[in-house]
């Protein structure tokens, strides 16, 4: 299903008019995901390890609508997703992976969160360095 609340399919959504839908729907907001799956090391890093903990997803479905932007470099996609890439890239002046962003539900940003830090700062507070 695309609206899954399991925390292995909470990014499952690529579509942000889809996301910004939702989220007006169930009046939440957005926890946007931009990453690079195949080609960025604390991507990959940040959604083994983060992103779809089920602690993590589980603190944040009753608030947020969950959406992801994975810029793809090395795995073909379809048009019509390479287009959403771009344009959500383009829109919200992506340009450091992974970043997390919360919106409302007309897709305005209302804040910004490098994932990296937040990666460092759960593994910290989990007595990891």
């Amino acid at each position: 299903p695309l609206y899954s609340s399991a925390a292995s399919d909470v990014y499952k959504r690529q579509n942000l008019a889809h996301a910004k839908s939702a989220a007006a729907r169930s009046n939440k907001r957005i926890l946007t995901l931009f990453t690079g799956s195949d080609w960025c090391p604390p991507c990959q890093t940040f959604e083994a390890e983060v992103a779809h903990d089920q602690q993590f997803a589980g603190i944040f479905a009753s608030s947020f609508v969950f959406y992801k932007c994975d810029w793809l470099r090395n795995t073909p996609q379809p048009p019509v997703v390479e287009q959403e890439v771009s344009r959500a890239r383009r829109e919200y002046g992506i340009s450091q992976y992974p970043t997390l962003m919360v919106l409302n539900a007309e897709g305005e940003e209302l804040d910004e969160v490098d994932g990296t830090r937040v990666r460092d700062q759960r593994n910290h507070d989990r007595g990891h360095r």
